[in-house]
């Protein structure tokens, strides 16, 4: 039993996943989600983390019932790799929606039930109803699958209006279950989709939140754009490479192509994706990177909502994403087939004066709030020295205890070094020190100017400036200058750590205005956004505490700007030293001598020296020939195989196509139609090296492969040199290097 509801799945189902999915498994959670749906119990909400297999929750009931997923989602460009990903796998997949030029024929075959799984945009939903209604009779729709289901929620990161009309779902498909899908979702988000779905007796599904095999950095931008992203590659014979596939994402266009451009003068390949190209130049420049014609990407965040590529090694944001569920959703594309993967953030504080700026055209109070908490929230995160994963993780779960781990994240790189067994438990050592004076002169000061300002004019109080932002009779206070003896940075450190612990906190204030009425902006028609801050109930607990005992603690960790304060009288945290500090590092950890994880990733023992050779040259080799037939079959590389199946072939090595069914990833359709190619290679490479094949645990050397039915189609599409190989081998027996010898001539 996988639950206390759900019973395990039958081989039926097994043989279904095997066949068309290449899996030999289900996922945490993914049965228990499949089992509801082809038990037709109940509407279902499921958040699960990118990469844990969403997709496979909506696209197998109707490949097992034989029936139809109807699948509404908002990216084009997502549906369409997906359509060309299913029908590689023998699975019958169409779309409809604006990119759909033959609607007509497409209709006509979904009423004959040609079709497993149907893709269309939210508009189309809406606006044709009667059509999906008539599915139910003709086509037995199995189930109505709502993907990216955060959209709904004007609380997301993501809304879209047209995701709010799609409670027509409900009300005229009232027979057929409901699955609305997302990897991002808060509570409050969650409780916002089924309301708008008008979901009827909803399960919730939440599977952790967690990507243990993305790695977390984040560095301070410097005055050289080039050089902080060369920092993050290598030389290879004279020129930089990055370490795998990369989108380098750019808060502007303008920034999109002054980076772009400043790739290809140093020789980095490299295409440019944003609003402002056309669309025939955003769709080559797509194309050529998931083709894998080119490894790098420039983009504005535009680009990366409709890719499927599961072999993206690192994401780089130049400039902060604007709130958190945003960053995690960009990061989500990185390391989508569960190898390691690295993520990384060069930003400065003013990328968030940027984003308070566009905030400016928010009319709803309430709504302003939220997203300006969300833009301290993130903002916290990457300021912050602690544990970057675990802060992440508590935006969407406020319990969540996965990271303070070595390999998690910079900061947790620095405070465990080479401690690999650092855990939830582990003691901590942050350097946390004493501000219980300072922070209550700071929201003293805060509180003097009655919420009417933003930090500046209260530090420049506590500086005893003269500046025209500081009234007058703040001047006459007694306080004015009583903190002189600290540096601007250093409050300023101060205050956004008060902010980020939920001692101040920040109201929109609205567009400012210039002498004489006139917004002043930073261009025609765009006022200028401010912001105010005031003292939370929290901030006026600890200061009351605080009045009433000055021995009254406030621990904070400080940043560099705070360490350089070492005043003689303020000796909490005058003995903070250098060594605390963040060096330069490197953004992956190294590889453990023993079977620790990296990232996240298992790593298990290096193997023999020559036989991690012959792997490698393997694994290049197959890489060749994964680019030979996704250009012949017209599809993307990673539909063909994934890099993870490739280092699986690379490692079993099967002898025959019967064995390559056994691989992860190998659906019996991908077999019939190329696997001979790839045992053909492995073969050659075999007898050349002498290597060993079917490096299989016992249980999965016995798989079973093609139907006899499904061998004859196979034959008939072999050349006579392949169809002779692959007799001797798999009908006749002959070990794959005695076949091979064969055919060469050599006996």
């Amino acid at each position: 039993m996988t639950s206390n509801a759900t019973p395990a799945p039958e081989p039926c189902h097994l043989a279904t996943l095997q066949k068309y999915f290449g899996h030999l498994q289900f996922r945490a959670k993914q049965w228990d989600i499949i089992w509801r749906v082809l038990n037709g119990a109940c509407d279902q909400l499921a958040v699960m983390a990118t990469g844990s297999g969403k997709s496979l929750c909506y696209q197998y009931p109707a490949v097992h019932r034989a029936g139809l997923s109807v699948v509404v989602s908002p990216l084009i460009s997502l549906m369409e790799d997906q359509v060309l990903s299913l029908q590689l796998s023998g699975i019958a997949a169409c779309l409809l929606g604006s990119a759909q030029t033959r609607s007509g024929e497409v209709m006509r075959d979904l009423r004959r039930g040609k079709y497993r799984v149907l893709y269309i945009t939210p508009e189309f939903a809406v606006e044709n109803m009667q059509f999906l209604q008539e599915l139910v009779d003709s086509a037995g729709v199995t189930l109505v699958a709502v993907d990216e289901a955060h959209c709904v929620s004007q609380w997301g990161h993501d809304f879209r209006s047209s995701y709010r009309k799609l409670d027509v779902l409900r009300k005229g498909l009232p027979g057929v279950p409901i699955l609305a899908l997302t990897a991002t979702a808060t509570p409050e988000v969650r409780t916002d989709i089924v309301r708008s779905l008008e979901l009827r007796n909803c399960v919730t599904l939440v599977t952790s939140f967690d990507r243990p095999n993305l790695f977390l950095e984040v560095r301070a931008k410097s005055s050289s754009a080039l050089g902080d992203l060369t920092s993050l590659m290598q030389r290879v014979d004279g020129k930089w490479r990055f370490d795998g596939a990369t989108i380098v994402y750019c808060p502007t266009r303008k920034v999109t192509e002054v980076i772009h451009t400043a790739f290809l003068n140093s020789g980095v390949p490299c295409v440019m994706y944003h609003a402002g190209m056309s669309l025939p130049q955003r769709k080559a420049s797509h194309e050529q990177f998931v083709r894998d014609k080119v490894s790098v990407i420039v983009a504005t965040v535009a680009f990366g909502m409709g890719i499927d590529k599961p072999d993206v090694r690192r994401i780089v944001h130049y400039g902060a994403s604007r709130d958190v569920e945003s960053y995690y959703q960009e990061i989500g594309r990185a390391g989508r087939d569960g190898q390691a993967a690295a993520c990384t953030v060069f930003f400065k504080s003013a990328d968030f004066v940027l984003h308070r700026h566009f905030l400016g055209t928010v009319n709803s109070a309430s709504y302003l709030q939220h997203r300006l908490d969300m833009l301290t929230s993130f903002e916290a995160l990457l300021s912050g020295t602690g544990c970057r994963r675990r802060a992440l993780l508590r935006h969407f779960d406020s319990v969540a205890a996965a990271g303070e781990r070595h390999g998690c994240c910079d900061n947790c790189n620095n405070k465990y070094g080479n401690k690999r067994t650092a855990g939830p438990d582990a003691t901590e050592q942050d350097g946390g020190r004493n501000f219980a004076a300072q922070a209550a002169m700071l929201l003293g000061a805060v509180q003097l100017c009655k919420g009417r300002s933003g930090l500046s004019t209260p530090i420049l109080y506590l500086r005893g400036s003269s500046n025209k932002k500081v009234w007058e009779w703040l001047k006459e206070q007694e306080g004015h200058g009583s903190g002189k003896e600290y540096s601007d940075v250093f409050w300023k450190a101060l205050g956004k750590m008060l902010m980020f612990e939920k001692y101040l906190g920040e109201r929109g204030g609205g567009a400012m205005r210039a002498r004489g009425g006139a917004m002043r902006g930073r261009g025609r028609g765009a006022p200028s956004f401010f912001t105010t801050v005031h003292v939370t109930a929290k901030g006026e607990e600890f200061l009351k505490a605080y009045a009433r005992d000055r021995a009254t603690r406030l621990e904070l960790v400080p940043t560099e700007g705070m360490r350089a304060q070492q005043r003689p009288n303020h000796t909490d945290f005058a003995d903070v030293t250098a060594a605390a500090g963040s060096a330069r590092r490197q953004v992956l950890p190294d590889r453990p001598a023993d079977d620790q994880a990296v990232c996240g990733v298992t790593v298990e023992p290096l193997p023999d020296p020559t036989e991690l050779k012959y792997r490698g040259l393997l694994y290049t080799e197959l890489l060749a020939l994964r680019s030979r037939l996704s250009d012949q079959l017209g599809v993307m590389p990673y539909m063909v195989a994934s890099n993870k199946t490739l280092l699986e072939l690379a490692r079993r090595r099967p002898s025959s196509v019967r064995r390559l069914v056994a691989v992860e990833g190998v659906t019996d359709i991908k077999a019939q139609k190329y696997g001979y190619e790839i045992v053909e290679l492995i073969s050659h490479m075999a007898l050349k090296y002498n290597l060993s094949t079917d490096n299989f645990p016992e249980q999965a050397a016995g798989a079973s492969g093609p139907s006899a039915e499904e061998e004859e189609a196979m034959l008939m599409h072999m050349s006579d040199t392949q169809r002779h190989s692959y007799v001797s081998v798999c009908r006749d027996g002959l070990s794959v290097e005695r076949a091979a010898a064969e055919r060469c001539g050599l006996v």
